[in-house]
């Protein structure tokens, strides 16, 4: 018993040989503040997104709805302008143009036959008749004449239609290029008037780009893409406004085109399929006053920052004008020079 209660006492001995003193407290690490002097320096915004270059696009579109008779190129075809790409089938056309002729052919005959009657009557009349009877005939045959060219001119007004359709049915190609895309479609396919059915390429390039709304492109200061290391400028085209609201509905995908320059050694390097990157500067600001955006803050009032004064931060309300994602335009506030304190 007296040896574990000897063993014990020193277990109890060693624990307290063996704990550890709190280290001393050292002094405080100081913070460093950064700040900034308020300078003047050109500032503007900024929209960006990545381009390509693409082949000028022209849609060849059914112009008449009918019956597709035969496809005459295939995708990768090159064509010239004028050149027949498809033709669609006449036969309904050919049958109304025949029908439509026989028609003139009869009528023909008859007002002939008509008139020979009349003239008849009226040589009768002029040995026999009175002078009275003489004169209504001869305003009856007017008359009766001058209806049948009346008529006789609709007719061939709806002939010459029918020949116009038949020569419609043709399509050829508005201008030089190679297919890029056949639409599915085979023999007896039926197209309606306004269906685009195949679409051709240039061979001058384009620049593609995600849609930009008209606001970016309506009213910027510089448009143009970054590639190989320079700047190209480049022209925002137009486009139809029903095309955009028909691809948002699909829920398709639109893009805006832009114009490459038409002599410009820098465009010349460029291939199709080429990526670039868009740039539209807006809103440019000669020697304004500027600040980091680090240096903002803001609250129910506005947007303020912390004026170093006698090494003490104070705030300071600011007005601020246009922004991009580095700086800031101070319009009210803050003088050039003034330093003022940045976030981390």
């Amino acid at each position: 018993m007296s040896a574990l209660v000897l063993l014990f006492t020193g277990l109890l001995g060693g624990c307290q040989a063996t704990k550890a003193e709190a280290p001393p407290l050292q002094e405080p690490v100081s913070i460093s503040v950064d700040t900034i002097q308020v300078k003047r320096e050109d500032i503007c915004q900024w929209v960006s997104c990545e381009a390509q270059a693409v082949p000028v696009t022209s849609e060849v579109v059914a112009e008449h709805s009918g019956v597709l008779g035969e496809i005459l190129v295939k995708e990768g075809d090159e064509v010239k302008k004028g050149d027949l790409l498809a033709r669609l089938s006449d036969e309904a056309v050919q049958e109304q143009l025949a029908t439509q002729q026989a028609r003139i052919e009869t009528k023909q005959e008859e007002n002939r036959l008509r008139n020979e009657i009349a003239e008849c009557d009226l040589e009768l009349l002029r040995l026999s008749g009175g002078r009275f009877e003489i004169e209504e005939a001869e305003l009856r045959l007017r008359q009766q004449k001058e209806t049948q060219e009346l008529e006789m001119k609709r007719l061939r007004e709806r002939e010459a239609a029918l020949q116009e359709q038949v020569v419609e049915c043709d399509i050829r190609a508005q201008a030089d290029g190679r297919v890029a895309y056949v639409a599915p479609l085979t023999p007896g396919s039926m197209l309606q008037e306004g269906s685009v059915f195949m679409v051709l390429a240039s061979g001058t390039l384009q620049i593609r780009t995600e849609f930009l709304a008209d606001g970016i492109l309506t009213d910027y200061d510089s448009c143009c893409i970054l590639y190989g290391g320079e700047e190209i400028p480049v022209e925002p085209l137009s486009y139809e406004r029903s095309e955009y609201i028909a691809a948002v509905l699909r829920n398709g995908s639109f893009y805006r085109y832009y114009k490459l320059p038409e002599e410009s050694e820098q465009a010349e390097r460029l291939q199709a399929g080429d990526y670039a990157w868009l740039q539209v500067v807006q809103n440019r600001r000669e020697q304004a006053l500027v600040l980091p955006i680090a240096c903002l803050y803001r609250d129910g009032n506005g947007y303020y920052v912390y004026r170093i004064e006698a090494d003490s931060r104070v705030k300071v309300p600011v007005a601020v004008g246009i922004r991009n994602e580095l700086m800031a335009e101070i319009t009210e506030g803050l003088t050039e020079g003034d330093e003022v304190y940045v976030r981390n």
